[in-house]
């Protein structure tokens, strides 16, 4: 998969370097180790659009794209907007969410519509790391099985797209790098 991926958007567009320290400093805030597969797809092609509305930061920017700021605050901005949303959410939790609904990570913020994706730690029952949708239009959320990987190829290989996400879009937009610590 990560090789269809790099065949698609280019060998490393990015031009940012994740520091040692700038994963330990968003992994000391949510108090454990992101999944290998997240960082990777961050580090290689992070601080974009990705399939041009899913906005996925990356560490070592301080870009405030959609409004974002740095990865901890965009975190923490997102996991405040995710407990908000939980008593609103007609359909109540899917099992595999319901399982760690207070340790999901935002790892992505869709521009287009709101939508927030989670990363969900593994859990008893559920040994990989995997992705949830919360969709801020109609209050639901759904599971990926999957990681991050898998996830953005379904997008741009397999053209899956959540529903009401726009497809056709340019699969890999830079946001504004000048700004790289």
């Amino acid at each position: 998969m990560r090789t269809e991926l790099v065949d698609l958007l280019g060998e490393s567009p990015c031009r940012q370097v994740a520091l040692r320290r700038h994963w330990r400093v968003v992994e000391e805030q949510i108090g454990r180790e992101l999944p290998e597969d997240y960082r990777w797809f961050v580090e290689e092609y992070g601080d974009a659009l990705i399939a041009g509305s899913l906005y996925v930061p990356h560490p070592a920017s301080l870009s405030d794209f959609a409004g974002s700021g740095d990865l901890p605050e965009f975190i923490d901005s997102l996991t405040d907007s995710w407990q908000k949303a939980l008593p609103f959410l007609p359909k109540g939790l899917p099992e595999r969410v319901e399982a760690v609904r207070d340790e999901v990570i935002p790892w992505a913020d869709h521009t287009y519509n709101g939508d927030t994706c989670l990363l969900l730690p593994p859990a008893p029952g559920w040994p990989k790391w995997e992705i949830a949708i919360l969709f801020r239009q109609c209050p639901d959320v759904a599971v990926f099985e999957g990681g991050v990987v898998e996830f953005i190829h379904r997008l741009l290989i397999q053209g899956i797209f959540p529903r009401g996400w726009p497809t056709g879009q340019t699969p890999w937009t830079p946001c504004d790098d000048d700004d790289v610590e």
